[in-house]
């Protein structure tokens, strides 16, 4: 059996990156894309959890190491980057100096790091629980790795204590709404733990939205009215819910716990609806599917090339120069947003195209180089064995 990848929830994948990257731009519609647009990232993650995976202490260490791979070290990686980069992005004036004397809203100051606060920075970096200015948009991966690992203990524990399915999930779902509650009510600093704890509420979301979409459900309209009044009803929903209310996952803002799963499941039928109206349209399928599968680069990378934008109109309209300390855009800039947005989506993915054909012209070259030094050493050892013959 050959196994395929969904192209369905590469496109879910491409749509919420795009609506994280349009979110940081300052365009219209943060207000609403800030709805939902990091759950369904989550609610994404918690539908493909495999039930395996807590099911013996050895397939959660497997897990763990899983998840040590695709997302610690994506995580650590471009945080010592930024951070060994730290004293250069002053010079270049991405941040601005400590020194300086200028105040206004979203500029980022920074300031020289010495080699003991470099080291202590990293060791943070280590264990998730700190960032630089251009690795903040990584706090995503920070409490998804936190989150699943939690979760996936937390099932661990379950599946030893109970053999019944459904009694597992219905207290999976108890334990879920005691998390919400003790978020509402506490706000807990240390490593996200609060970003960590609503998180793994919308993975046990996801979790409950496979086992539900393993129920088959006949509707007696065709599937593309049944799509679009989906769409409609649940982008007018979220509208009217936007009137009163605001989330912002990063700073565990949720307003409610009934506004919030609100906002998370309507978001995730807009999204996943959507997607089926872009997978029926092949251009539309490839450009988004590609894009969905380069995710990570994008989040990493769209806060540095925001600050190439920033360059670039700087010099462009003669502005002050630091403006470019701007962040995540510059404030005088708002209707150059999809400049950013185009910028932040397209110029990832060409590093990465890049950085993948370097990638694989070095292994080119190497396994060429160790090819060639196996012949020479096969003559080598051909021209001694003839000459002691």
């Amino acid at each position: 059996m050959v196994c395929t990848r969904n192209t369905v929830f590469d496109i879910i994948k491409g749509i919420t990156i795009v609506l994280v990257v349009w979110g940081h731009t300052g365009g219209p519609f943060k207000g609403f894309i800030y709805l939902f647009h990091v759950a369904v990232f989550f609610l994404l993650s918690g539908y493909f959890i495999k039930d395996s995976y807590s099911e013996s202490s050895e397939n959660f260490l497997y897990f763990v190491s899983k998840k040590l791979k695709c997302l610690w070290v994506p995580f650590f990686t471009w945080g010592v980057i930024t951070l060994v980069l730290n004293n250069l992005f002053i010079k270049w004036g991405f941040y601005l100096s400590a020194n300086e004397t200028i105040y206004s809203e979203g500029v980022i100051v920074g300031s020289n790091i010495s080699y003991s606060e470099f080291f202590r920075t990293m060791f943070s970096m280590a264990i998730m629980g700190s960032d630089t200015a251009l690795s903040a948009h990584t706090w995503f991966l920070s409490t998804l790795f936190y989150s699943l690992i939690l979760l996936a203990f937390i099932r661990l524990i379950l599946y030893h204590l109970f053999n019944d399915e459904l009694l597992r999930l219905l207290t999976l779902i108890f334990i879920g709404i005691i998390l919400l509650i003790v978020v509402d009510v506490n706000h807990i600093e240390f490593l996200g733990l609060s970003r960590v704890l609503v998180a793994i509420d919308l993975l046990i979301l996801g979790i409950i939205l496979n086992k539900v979409n393993k129920i088959k459900f006949v509707f007696p309209i065709h599937k593309n009215i049944e799509k679009l009044v989906v769409v409609l009803f649940t982008a007018c929903s979220l509208s009217i819910l936007g009137q009163s209310g605001y989330i912002e996952l990063y700073d565990s803002r949720i307003e409610s716990i009934s506004f919030f799963l609100s906002a998370s499941i309507l978001g995730w039928f807009l999204v996943y609806s959507v997607s089926y109206f872009i997978n029926q349209v092949k251009v539309f399928r490839v450009v988004i599917s590609f894009i969905g599968r380069e995710s990570l680069w994008i989040l990493i990378l769209h806060g540095l090339v925001f600050k190439i934008v920033n360059v670039i109109l700087v010099l462009v309209f003669n502005w002050p120069d630091w403006y470019i300390a701007y962040s995540p855009y510059i404030l005088e800039a708002k209707s150059f947003w999809w400049l950013y947005l185009c910028s932040g989506v397209i110029v990832p993915i060409v590093i990465h195209v890049i950085w993948r054909l370097m990638d694989r012209g070095l292994k080119h070259i190497l396994f060429f180089n160790i090819s060639m030094q196996t012949i020479n050493n096969e003559k080598h050892i051909l021209v001694n064995f003839t000459k002691k013959k």
